[in-house]
């Protein structure tokens, strides 16, 4: 998935729509005409609003490879670069890098963000009220890096890094950040390092059909906060028929110690509990559970339909139904790429008091 258009509410349609005809695909045609192409290059404009936004734009590019020698259904690697600004002078930029090497018996993933984002704050816990919304500006410099030796077919494991520089530009006078008494509402540094345990048994990285991808991490953080974070994400893929899909994600979050606000487990956004703003509820620990139905429209075109649940509590036995929210949606596919089967997608969800719409490529999960 590519985190980066964030907090996106789009109020009308038209301008995803007219998207639908705008991504540029490009491959490089492989000298057997039954095989999959080498290489090829999605580039995907973007224009969109939101309440959050305003008017903005953008850009990304997607290439995707095969190194020589690779077998044609070998799983492709890929590099991404996206930047969007608004008029509300927001602005991201990411670089991306997922790369299969010596016949996928080694997986490198890399990705640096920058950002420039005023967004809002609701405070530290589940449900929290609308009162109390304030704004904050982050600038944010994240790196992250992982390198996973397979073991076994499917199944890889290796450490992982992070790092995060956190400065706040602004916050709003009389607000929770402006005391001074959320940890990181002062900013600062967080290295971290851990391990990773992926167990993968898709049929295609960006639009699979079958099989699953469990995803077992610990990481710990030190800098000017210490902390560790401990992520469990159990997705399961089941075909239904020619690209009938049920997909289907339970996600555990747990941090023990004392995160920055910015590294507590958010609910929300384009990929969890569409919906709802990304950090409506943020605290230490989250469970999320969401499924969603793929089909097909003919053509390029798919659709989608999704419902989802989720809690945060700063305890694990905190976390209760009883305060979960919930949320349900549609979405329109648009296949950007035939031989890789990287869509556009165009989600509206709807929670309590509450809804949202996201443009993006490939899938929430």
């Amino acid at each position: 998935m590519i985190p980066l258009l964030r907090h996106n509410r789009w109020p009308f349609l038209l301008p995803a729509l007219l998207l639908l005809a705008a991504p540029v695909h490009a491959a490089d045609a492989p000298a057997d005409a039954t095989a999959k192409p080498r290489s090829s290059l999605s580039l995907i404009p973007a224009l969109f609003y939101s309440p959050e936004t305003r008017l903005g734009a953008g850009a990304f590019a997607i290439r995707t490879f095969r190194p020589a020698g690779a077998e044609d259904d070998a799983r492709p690697s890929s590099l991404t670069v996206g930047l969007i600004g608004t008029v509300e002078k927001q602005a991201t930029l990411i670089l991306a890098a997922d790369l299969y090497r010596r016949g996928e018996a080694q997986r490198w993933l890399g990705q640096a963000s920058w950002s420039y984002f005023p967004t809002k704050f609701y405070g530290i816990g589940a449900q929290t009220p609308e009162t109390n919304e304030e704004d904050y500006t982050p600038r944010t410099l994240s790196l992250q890096g992982q390198a996973l030796l397979r073991l076994r077919p499917g199944l890889r494991v290796g450490p992982s890094l992070e790092f995060q520089r956190l400065r706040l530009s602004a916050v709003e006078a009389g607000g929770l950040l402006a005391s001074g008494g959320v940890p990181g509402s002062e900013g600062g540094n967080s290295p971290g390092a851990g391990l990773v345990v992926q167990w993968d048994t898709r049929d295609n990285v960006f639009f699979p059909t079958r099989g699953h991808m469990h995803e077992a991490s610990v990481t710990a953080f030190g800098g000017d906060d210490t902390w560790t974070r401990w992520k469990l994400d159990l997705r399961r893929y089941l075909p239904l028929g020619p690209r009938h899909t049920v997909a289907l994600q339970a996600l555990l979050l747990a941090n023990g110690g004392e995160p920055p606000f910015t590294q507590l487990a958010l609910l929300g956004g384009q990929n969890v509990l569409r919906g709802y703003y990304e950090g409506r509820d943020r605290d230490r620990q989250l469970a999320a559970f969401q499924a969603e139905y793929r089909r097909p429209l003919g053509g390029r075109f798919g659709a989608t339909a999704f419902a989802a649940a989720g809690t945060v509590a700063r305890d694990i036995d905190g976390l209760s139904l009883a305060r979960a929210r919930v949320g349900a949606g549609v979405g329109l596919r648009y296949q950007l790429s035939v031989s890789e089967g990287i869509n556009f997608r165009l989600d509206y969800g709807v929670g309590k008091d509450s809804s949202g719409m996201y443009f993006t490529a490939t899938e929430a999960f």
